[in-house]
């Protein structure tokens, strides 16, 4: 997988993703638009798929493709669903909780601070630590 972020500028990608025979996934950010050149930026990316339904195609190697898969326009990126979590609240659905000897984990929600709209969970992780024994558990969310 490949991953290009936000505010990356591509020009000229001739061959930048060829014989990557392996390449399943280019994600890019929401907002990402075109590149400039790229002759045969695709060749040979066998098992390359958009997020739609384009997969590789030997006539669709040039950087036309180097685009969000859609409705409208095919392409072989797939728009990225990560989350900057420092953009976002965290709460969980129970802050204390009573000694009984078993693990606790508390819901997670994740809110953008923006506009307060709840992020799914399919793009974050949670992980918990020291959260069995008396004393102050650990809740770690990262964006995924």
């Amino acid at each position: 997988m490949v991953y290009l972020t936000p505010g990356s500028s591509l020009q000229n990608v001739s061959k930048m993703f060829s014989s990557c025979t392996s390449l399943t996934t280019i994600l890019c950010n929401a907002d990402f638009s075109s590149v400039a050149q790229g002759d045969e930026m695709f060749n040979r990316c066998f098992k390359l798929k958009g997020e739609g339904e384009t997969t590789f195609n030997a006539s669709m190697i040039s950087n036309l493709y180097a685009r969000p898969d859609g409705t409208s326009k095919r392409g072989y990126f797939t728009t990225s669903k990560l989350v900057e979590m420092d953009d976002c609240n965290v709460t969980l659905s129970t802050q204390s909780y009573t000694y009984d000897g078993t693990a606790r984990k508390p819901e997670v929600t994740v809110r953008k601070k923006a506009d307060g709209s709840v992020v799914s969970a399919d793009c974050y992780s949670v992980s918990y630590a020291d959260n069995v024994n008396a004393g102050t558990a650990r809740v770690v969310v990262s964006g995924s």
